[in-house]
C-alpha cells in the first residue's frame, strides 16, 4: 500500500513536471510573439506617421496650387475687363 502511495505520487510529480515544462515552452512562445508584434507595431507606426506628413505636405501643396490658381484666374478677369 505503502508503495504504491509512493509510485503514484511519483506520477504526479513526473505530470506536473511535464506540465511545467510545456508550460515554460509556450510562455517562451508567446515571448517572441509579441517581441515580433511590438516590432510589427514600431514599423506600423512609423509608416503611418510617414503617410500622415505626406498628407499634410500633400494638403499644403494642394492650398498652394488652389491659391495660384485663383490669382490667376483674377489676373485673367481683370485682363479681360481692361479690354
Amino acid at each position: 500500500m505503502k508503495m504504491e502511495c509512493l509510485e503514484e505520487l511519483e506520477r504526479k510529480v513526473l505530470h506536473v513536471l511535464d506540465r511545467n515544462r510545456e508550460l515554460y515552452t509556450q510562455i517562451e512562445t508567446l515571448k517572441k510573439e509579441i517581441s515580433l508584434l511590438k516590432d510589427q507595431n514600431r514599423q506600423f507606426e512609423a509608416s503611418l506617421m510617414k503617410e500622415s506628413t505626406l498628407s499634410q505636405s500633400l494638403e499644403t501643396e494642394k492650398s498652394v496650387i488652389k491659391e495660384t490658381i485663383e490669382a490667376l484666374l483674377e489676373s485673367i478677369n481683370s485682363l479681360e475687363k481692361a479690354h
